[in-house]
């Protein structure tokens, strides 16, 4: 026994080593973005209650012990992708053990029940219980057989294909670590209540804390009372009727504070409804059509058949469809017989009830979408131990064959999940997977084409977005993602409708506010802007959407304010590189050159941002260092795919320099050209540069002819502080006078680096 038990360990890890091997390099994906990548308040630089409170209360998801494990997993590895899969891998062969410990102890609990109950209908002179032949799932008094059993029923928990939701995508460590509290809770109890430990207190304690682990990983953990409930009822309390009455109404009553605790950690639970097409009605009368759709994964999951988002029709109406009514029959019909069969085959009846339990709170009235696979973690440890009693009647006849057949069937499972995983290697094989499978949801070809964007193929992505639209008009992503386009084409104003309209569909998305303050801004409407940043910032306070909030009120000549901002940004995020150039173009503006030099260095520090470069050659431009703001700039524009601003200001600073040996109003030319080629459309501050570096080569009337049609420009754009500029520009060029550093205040209009 004790050898076997060693090895079950190993045979796990094994086996969860091969099923996701594949894995453990895949990138962060979806979810996994918003809840770690960007989620200030899990990227711990120290262990501290101040971390453990932000990552438990103020991150997107109140899931407190979750987000604690994504902040410890940052401190030891910031983000390296490989330690959050190898974590998740570690939860899943924990959970996989206390499986296998559990059905070690439940095969050897359900044989005292059985036997009680055969002895009773014997009494009665009824037939069918006299055997083994006849009771085959009650087990062997075989240890070695049990032990097989037991060991089988984890290694298909461990190794089956629908647990790669939940394991290998890093966010569900969720789900997996709800489960994992789940079955500690539950064998902790258990041990106690079948009197194998000398200190029962300390194990019913135990469970309790690891029930509480669980919610605080998964609300959905809060129904696994219920099961420990059906445990008690079916192994130790003979399942009585009278004793199963009175202790539910009590469990009933203990629901009620987990209600209230819902309530005042996420809010009004059914908000979300209005972002659906279906209604609470609806939403109840699909469930059992899930439950069988469920079933038929579970024991048919090929990898063709899994995805990480099901196209599943809502029931309208009992009869629509049809198999509405049927499912709620069988159902039934599968309760009624749980039920008659709860005192000869408790383990069975146990697991089912365990399933639909560990289901029942996404399966019931909050809106949410109606199937997931990682929905499906914990209940799955209920289907496994519901089919334990098979493998130990098998065991019992043959071990051998027992163990034959069980290889076969993980090896399968584990193939079949290897090959599943292969879609969990990025962002585009995700969800071309999603398009392919489902191709009704519009959240798939746009998230596709947003991967394409980051493969920087446009077109493709275009043709996505717009597809997402057709799908479903009232998908605001899609709208987003087009204002994107438009972005990238630089058509501001036309991105501004479409944010809008984005926004309006999805009032509730922080980012997408914010983003139609951005595209505002842009646009030269930054007063406009601040209250969407404001709106924004309402749901949820994250510090990329206060580090744009500050850049727009520095626009406006708000300093000490944007100051304020951008010191709220890094209060929550330390490492925001962005921030800390924002910070310093604040206090630049302010006059404290010493400080934005220093703050710019803090960014550098933690990241190579072409925009603290950018910053750099302001600051030294503006203290008349120009050799070094000229090399700064230079080496931005030797890089692969330099910048607008870096092509801009360069071009700007030779054109213009008062240094003889510095100035190049040819090499001025060729680089403002290159800005104007690569924009779609006209821009007035480009055209501004490009005048200056025509004045510089003694061409003035191409100069004056340039920089009236920027200043045209300007104000057909609603900038008429930019349009006096040039206007002040262009009477220097009408009377043959090119334009010099310190004859103005820097820079060209429309090339700041902010």
């Amino acid at each position: 026994m004790k050898a076997g038990a060693a090895l079950a360990p190993l045979l796990l890890a094994v086996v969860i080593g091969s099923a996701y091997a594949n894995v453990v390099a895949g990138d962060f994906v979806y979810d996994d973005v918003g809840s770690i990548v960007e989620n200030p308040y899990v990227h711990w630089r120290k262990l501290g209650v101040d971390e453990v409170v932000d990552a438990a209360r103020r991150s997107t998801t109140r899931r407190a012990v979750a987000n604690v494990s994504f902040g410890l997993t940052w401190w030891l590895a910031r983000e390296d992708v490989r330690v959050y899969h190898l974590t998740n891998l570690a939860v899943h062969w924990g959970a996989s053990w206390l499986v296998y410990l559990l059905a070690l102890e439940l095969l050897r609990g359900a044989r005292a029940p059985a036997r009680k109950a055969a002895r009773a209908k014997r009494k009665q002179g009824r037939r069918g219980n006299a055997g083994p032949a006849a009771e085959p799932a009650q087990g062997t008094p075989d240890p070695r057989a049990l032990q097989l059993a037991a060991l089988v029923t984890a290694l298909v928990f461990a190794a089956h294909p629908l647990q790669t939701q939940a394991v290998s995508y890093i966010v569900q460590r969720m789900a997996s670590m709800a489960g994992f509290f789940c079955l500690l809770s539950l064998w902790c109890y258990v041990r106690a209540r079948t009197g194998q430990t000398p200190r029962p207190r300390v194990y019913f304690a135990t469970s309790l804390v690891a029930w509480l682990l669980a919610v605080g990983s998964k609300e959905s953990a809060a129904s696994f009372p219920a099961i420990v409930w059906a445990y008690e009822w079916l192994f130790h309390q003979r399942a009585d009727a009278r004793w199963a009455l009175r202790s539910a109404a009590l469990l009933a009553v203990a629901a009620v504070p987990m209600v209230g605790l819902a309530y005042w950690n996420y809010g009004d639970p059914f908000r979300d409804y209005a972002f659906h097409d279906f209604t609470v009605f609806e939403r109840l009368l699909s469930q059992p059509r899930v439950f069988f759709y469920y079933a038929g994964l579970i024991a048919l999951p090929l990898p063709d058949r899994l995805v990480l988002m099901h196209d599943f029709a809502t029931s309208r109406g009992l009869l629509e469809p049809w198999t509405t009514a049927l499912s709620w029959v069988a159902l039934l019909a599968l309760l009624a017989l749980a039920l008659r069969e709860r005192r000869r085959r408790p383990l069975p009846v146990f697991g089912a009830l365990w399933a639909l339990v560990a289901l029942s709170v996404e399966s019931s009235v909050f809106p949410l979408r109606l199937v997931h696979e990682h929905r499906l973690y914990l209940p799955m440890a209920g289907v496994v131990l519901a089919v334990s009693p098979l493998w130990a009647w098998l065991a019992a006849r043959s071990r051998a064959t027992a163990a034959a057949v069980g290889a076969l069937m993980v090896v399968l499972l584990v193939v079949a999940t290897h090959v599943r995983n292969r879609v969990w290697s990025d962002e585009a094989s995700l969800w071309a997977d999603v398009v392919a499978k489902s191709p009704g949801l519009a959240i798939g070809y746009n998230n596709l084409g947003a991967a394409y964007v980051a493969q920087d193929r446009w077109d493709e992505a275009e043709r996505l977005f717009r597809e997402a639209r057709r799908v479903d008009p009232t998908f605001g992503s899609a709208y987003r993602s087009l204002a994107g386009v438009a972005l990238h084409r630089g058509e501001v104003d036309a991105s501004i409708p479409l944010f809008e309209r984005a926004a309006e569909l999805d009032p509730l998305s922080h980012f997408g506010l914010a983003q139609v303050g951005m595209a505002l801004t842009m646009a030269g409407r930054e007063q406009e802007a601040l209250g969407w940043f404001e709106r924004a910032e309402s749901v949820f306070v994250h510090p990329q959407i206060l580090y744009h909030h500050g850049k727009t009120l520095l626009r406006l000549g708000r300093a000490r304010e944007s100051v304020a901002m951008q010191r709220r940004a890094l209060a929550l995020d330390p490492d925001h590189a962005y921030a800390h150039v924002g910070l310093a173009a604040a206090v630049a503006a302010l006059g404290h050159a010493g400080e934005a030099r220093a703050e710019l260095e803090r960014a550098l520090a933690i990241e190579d941002l072409a925009d603290a470069h950018l910053e750099l050659a302001r600051l030294d431009w503006s203290q008349g260092r120009v050799r070094a703001a000229v090399s700064r700039l230079e080496a931005l524009v030797e890089a692969d795919d330099p910048s607008l601003l870096a092509l801009n200001n360069l071009a700007w600073m030779l054109a213009t320099t008062r240094d003889a040996r510095l100035r190049d109003p040819q090499r001025a030319l060729q680089l403002a050209e290159r800005s104007i080629a690569r924009m779609p459309s006209a821009d007035a501050g480009l055209l501004d540069t490009r005048a200056a570096a025509e004045a510089a080569l003694g061409d003035f009337a191409s100069a004056l002819a340039t920089a009236r049609r920027a200043q045209e420009l300007a104000r057909a754009q609603g900038d008429i502080g930019l349009a006096e500029e040039i206007a002040a520009r262009a009477s220097r060029y009408a009377r043959g006078r090119p334009w010099r550093d310190g004859d103005g205040d820097g820079f060209a209009g429309g090339t700041d680096a902010q």
